[in-house]
């Protein structure tokens, strides 16, 4: 299946069809996001699915800086969703997340970002509304001795993700 080229009138539209604003409205829409209650039908960014304000994907989260990331985001934000992902290879550690395991608003998922599938079903099933995509390859020594591993995971899983939110959150 071929998806349209994106273009701007694509992605004005996406956005209408999202959230019923259009572009030059879209600082308006979140700011009346941020300062209405997380419940309130007035917030646009309200999930129906969960209790929380937002919901967020974090892509690497038990890397160094994604383990950061998350244990920041999880502690600061507890009105928050966040789910971890992380394919757990050399450069994954969960005991450096081991202090957020067992808050409420966390959530780790052991996944491949280039499984286009598992990525669209996550975003779905957890109401994915933002995506701070950390996974890369990024060891020089194997990049050197694998560069194809280093293609797919750096070029191939970012697109994997982009296509599966841009489908989700325009087409669902």
């Amino acid at each position: 299946m071929r998806s349209a080229p994106i273009t701007l009138s694509s992605t004005r539209h996406c956005v209408r069809e999202a959230f019923g604003i259009t572009i030059p409205h879209w600082r308006t829409a979140l700011r009346n996001a941020c300062s209405s209650p997380p419940h309130s039908p007035n917030n646009p960014l309200h999930h129906p699915l969960t209790h929380y304000h937002r919901s967020l994907l974090i892509t690497g989260g038990a890397g160094f800086i994604g383990s950061h990331v998350v244990r920041l985001l999880a502690n600061k934000y507890p009105q928050y969703h966040i789910l971890c992902l992380d394919k757990l290879t050399y450069a994954g550690n969960l005991k450096t997340l081991e202090d957020v395991a067992s808050l409420p608003n966390y959530t780790f998922v052991e996944a491949d970002i280039c499984d286009y599938e598992r990525m669209r079903a996550l975003i779905t099933e957890h109401a994915i509304d933002g995506i701070i995509h950390l996974a890369a390859e990024s060891h020089v020594d194997r990049s050197i001795s694998d560069p194809f591993t280093f293609a797919r995971t750096n070029v191939m899983g970012t697109l994997s993700l982009l296509e599966a939110a841009r489908v989700t959150w325009c087409y669902a």
